[in-house]
């Protein structure tokens, strides 16, 4: 067994199948909207918040097929308390299939706690960035931890965000 997520997309971007982590993964990180009986057939972009992220995410995938060769991207996905350092790759399988692993490279404990709430429709949400998780404030991109300050963060306290891609990932890409 591998300590990677893996899951692969067909031609159109469907999730066709995952692994065992993938539901592990899902249900330790309070996913139980997400484990494998309801991602399969279902399309990888309605599980990624943020029009700049899709694209990102699509400029890989699309970059994988047309050159028909592996590719990676180094990135975080924090819970609350924990960062989390990982890695994804994309791996052409055949002419129809990709194959994502994502894999922890490396865990830091986030002291205090960080708690996000996704919110597109308020008038004056902070932006995230999907990759670094930096969050843009008076236009600086910062860790979340600097806005929370020293205190615990209840999650009813949760920062109100928007997901994009900031410039230095964007940057990253190219």
């Amino acid at each position: 067994m591998t300590d990677s997520v893996i899951y692969w997309l067909n031609q159109v971007d469907e999730i066709v199948d995952v692994n065992d982590e993938w539901n592990a993964f899902a249900l330790d990180n309070d996913g139980d909207t997400v484990v494998r009986e309801k991602v399969i057939g279902k399309p990888l972009f309605s599980f990624i918040m943020g029009e700049s992220t899709r694209l990102f995410v699509d400029n890989l995938l699309q970059r994988a097929r047309l050159r028909y060769q592996e590719t990676h991207k180094f990135y975080r996905c924090d819970s609350p308390d924990i960062k989390r350092f990982m890695e994804m790759r994309i791996i052409p399988e055949d002419k129809n299939i990709l194959r994502l692993e994502h894999t922890i490279i490396r865990r830091e404990v986030m002291s205090p706690p960080v708690y996000y709430r996704y919110s597109p429709t308020i008038n004056y949400p902070y932006r995230r960035c999907s990759i670094c998780n930096k969050v843009l404030h008076r236009a600086v991109w910062c860790e979340g931890g600097e806005l929370v300050g020293t205190g615990p963060q209840a999650p009813i306290d949760a920062i109100d965000v928007i997901y994009h891609v900031c410039p230095t990932c964007i940057y990253q890409l190219i």
